[in-house]
């Protein structure tokens, strides 16, 4: 990101930090990426959604088409230039929790292996015998449980 001195939209998503706690009152880290948060306070403000193309909020902010600057595919971490390259984010998923960051490879590896169409094919059926157990490590047992009441009481079993 860039931005003059004092520009409006930079000052909102900074502003978002002042009631934020990053560790809840459990000690909990809260892993939300800049994406996701930045995403849901541009379309709060400015009733903007990126669609990967160019935007331009007039004397506030443009976003770009991923090319431009990050022409990095996230999970296989391979760059794809184009005539618009003009920077390349490198970015290697910190954001990520532990799990998260454990889901990542175990797909990465599968797609190394197999190559994306078939190892994300792979990837989801080892994923899906293991949902389970992974949702409990990634947000306990007690909100898994929570999760499967709501779906057994609204009817909604699929996905469980």
């Amino acid at each position: 990101m860039g931005a003059e001195k004092g520009n409006e939209w930079i000052k909102v998503l900074l502003d978002d930090y002042n009631d934020r706690h990053l560790i809840d009152e459990n000690g909990n880290i809260d892993f939300t990426s800049n994406v996701i948060t930045i995403s849901k306070i541009t379309k709060e403000k400015y009733n903007v959604v990126y669609d990967g193309n160019f935007i331009n909020v007039p004397n506030v902010f443009c976003i770009y088409p991923k090319d431009y600057f990050c022409p990095k595919y996230w999970k296989t971490g391979e760059i794809k230039y184009t005539e618009n390259t003009k920077a390349i984010h490198h970015f290697n998923g910190s954001w990520l929790s532990p799990i998260e960051a454990y889901l990542r490879d175990k797909e990465l590896s599968y797609i190394k292996k197999f190559g994306t169409e078939i190892g994300e094919i792979k990837y989801n059926k080892w994923y899906s015998h293991r949902k389970l157990f992974l949702n409990i490590r990634r947000y306990g047992i007690k909100a898994v449980a929570q999760n499967l009441i709501k779906k057994l009481k609204s009817g909604n079993r699929k996905d469980t």
